[in-house]
């Protein structure tokens, strides 16, 4: 136990000592600068993203989601029925 609690001080120490290093580094700020990026008009040709790439993408994520996260279907249902459930007492309340 008291091993565990030397390790971990012991990177507590190297971290703030590497941190002190990393500020002390005139280059640091350097990591940090934004470049700035403006969006023109197109001058020639299309846009390559159709409906058709949009849908492929979105077909792509619901595989990636349902075989990371199997009860994701689920959630995705209940908020289905949820959402109706709203609409429905919204629609059927007079004001």
């Amino acid at each position: 136990m008291r091993r565990e609690k030397v390790c971990r001080g012991e990177r507590v120490l190297i971290f703030i000592c590497l941190f002190i290093v990393l500020l002390n580094n005139p280059f640091f700020f350097l990591l940090f600068f934004q470049v700035p990026f403006s969006f023109g008009l197109r001058l020639a040709g299309e846009s390559k993203l159709s409906g058709k790439v949009i849908i492929k993408y979105l077909e792509q994520l619901w595989q990636l989601y349902t075989y990371k996260y199997p009860w994701f279907i689920f959630v995705i249902i209940a908020l289905v029925l949820i959402a109706l459930a709203l609409l429905y007492v919204a629609a059927t309340t007079v004001f």
